[in-house]
Parts: structure tokens; C-alpha cells; sequence
């Protein structure tokens, strides 16, 4: 179910690598595990836990905590949307910081312009100063 429910997002990463020391959580799970297969796994192992924690909290205090499946689809639409709302935010950044640099790149291309402006009209400069000079010295 959480296979399904995660195929909307893009988890598959080709370069990834499932660490050596994982629970194995469903039976499904094929070792390694890909990246998805280890998210769902997560998501499997965290709803058995709580599962394990109702359990020892009847035991020791009395209290029974009900763990429906709706629980665990609602704990993976949960993630998915997290996972929406992250990536959104990534991408808002992403556009931000290039947004900055095309500014930075045309503010660097406008001082190319105006230093190669100021050194013709340096040049220019020196030229008339070199006359004014020359004019002077006639005087």
C-alpha cells in the first residue's frame, strides 16, 4: 500500500546505496532495496513500532491506543505531502538563487561595458590633454 500511495513521488535515486544494518520491516522487500523500497520500509517499520509501544503502554499502564490501517494511509499521505511541500520549497529557492545570479551575471557583463567605455574615454582623455598641453606650450 505504501508502494502505491508513494508513486507520485520521485523517489527513485540511481545512485543510492540501502544501508547494511536495516530492519526488515514486510516481507516484499528485496535486498537491497532501492530507494522507495526503503522509504516504504520506514513507513512499515515506524507502524509496527507503534504497534509494539500501544502493546507495553496496555501492558504497564492500562491505556489501549487503537492502530487502525487508516492511521498508516494517513501517515503516508502525511509524508507525501511533506514531501511536496519540501520539494516546493527546494524549487522556490532554487528559482531564487538563480534569479540572484542572472543578476549577478548582467551586472557583470555591465561593468565589462563600462570599463571598456571608461578606457576609450581614458584614451579620449589623454588625447585632449596631450593637445591642451600643446596648446599651452605654443602660448
Amino acid at each position: 500500500v505504501g508502494y502505491e500511495l508513494t508513486q507520485s513521488l520521485d523517489l527513485d535515486k540511481p545512485s543510492f546505496a540501502s544501508p547494511d544494518s536495516m530492519p526488515v520491516a514486510y516481507s516484499d522487500l528485496t535486498l537491497p532495496a532501492s530507494h522507495r523500497d526503503t522509504i516504504v520500509n520506514a513507513m512499515v517499520y515506524i507502524h509496527h513500532s507503534i504497534h509494539q509501544v500501544n502493546a507495553r503502554l496496555e501492558k504497564q499502564q492500562g491505556i489501549v491506543t487503537y492502530l487502525t490501517p487508516r492511521h498508516y494511509l494517513d501517515f503516508v499521505a502525511q509524508f507525501v505531502k511533506l514531501f511536496h511541500e519540501k520539494r516546493e520549497d527546494l524549487e522556490d529557492q532554487q528559482r531564487h538563487l538563480n534569479v540572484g545570479l542572472d543578476k549577478l551575471r548582467d551586472t557583470v557583463d555591465k561593468v565589462r561595458d563600462l570599463r571598456a567605455s571608461l578606457a576609450q574615454k581614458k584614451g579620449q582623455l589623454e588625447q585632449k590633454d596631450a593637445e591642451a598641453n600643446e596648446k599651452l606650450q605654443r602660448m
